[in-house]
């Protein structure tokens, strides 16, 4: 039950701007494969492959590594649920026009096209607003 509390009040947070961000400098690489990790048992589970992309040299990063954990926790756990028995989970980041990007892809339904922008209507406010969808590739991401 407190968990559920401190997530609506973080969500509220969110919304409201208010929410505190404890930035620090981060191997989001190590965040990363670590997070991976966590879900190989589910993935095993149903037969999915599950592996990372990245680049040896990823800089490190000045975030919060406890909200980004969360993020990826939140987008891998929904590939996981929604890609098909026997299917395939791939998360990568690079840098491109100097900004971090992150990607979840797998072989699940998707997100409808075009529904990129209720996506970034959903996180207007929070430092995540800029988040690039690409609702429309044929593999789809979360």
């Amino acid at each position: 039950m407190s968990r559920l509390v401190d997530d609506l009040r973080t969500l509220a947070n969110a919304e409201s701007g208010t929410l505190t961000l404890r930035k620090e400098p981060t191997d989001l690489a190590a965040l990363i494969q670590e997070v991976v990790r966590s879900f190989a048992g589910d993935a095993q589970s149903k037969q999915i492959s599950i592996r990372s992309n990245l680049p040896p040299d990823l800089p490190i990063i000045t975030i919060d590594p406890l909200r980004i954990r969360e993020v990826l926790v939140n987008i891998i756990s929904n590939a996981v649920r929604q890609a098909p028995e026997a299917g395939n989970i791939a998360v990568a980041a690079g840098v491109e026009n100097e900004r971090m990007v992150v990607s979840v892809t797998d072989s699940g339904p998707g997100i409808a096209s075009g529904s990129g922008e209720d996506l970034r209507s959903v996180l207007q406010g929070s430092d995540l607003a800029g988040i690039r969808t690409r609702a429309d590739d044929r593999t789809q991401p979360h």
